[in-house]
């Protein structure tokens, strides 16, 4: 079995397209970026390392609990429509600890 990913793919797009054509085309731009090298990085840009980012600072979301103790994280992006991403309960454990460790830092300070 050939276990090479693509460094580079070949896409031509001609026409007109309406916005659910678009985020279609997004979707499957996404699938076959996940497919190829180099991978995205595991942590994201810093200032020392930067990268295009999409930034959305008035972002939308939506929170679903999952049967395993999960949740489901919708995020509302302009330019990509509903992105879904699954936590772990260990990746919300996490997230609530940050939280906590913010809040009395803040609490400390005023």
């Amino acid at each position: 079995m050939d276990t090479t990913r693509p460094r580079r793919v070949h896409i031509t797009l001609l026409g007109e397209f309406t916005a659910d054509e678009i985020e279609s085309l997004i979707r499957k731009l996404a699938v076959t970026r996940a497919g190829m090298d180099p991978p995205v990085p595991d942590t994201p840009p810093t200032a020392q390392t930067p990268g295009e980012v999409l930034v959305h600072e008035d972002a939308s979301f939506s929170l679903g609990e999952l049967d395993d103790g999960g949740v489901r994280v919708w995020l509302r992006s302009d330019g990509a429509g509903w992105l879904a991403f699954t936590l772990t309960k260990s990746d919300i454990d996490g997230i609530v600890a940050y939280i906590r460790r913010r809040l009395e830092r803040r609490s400390r300070v005023h």
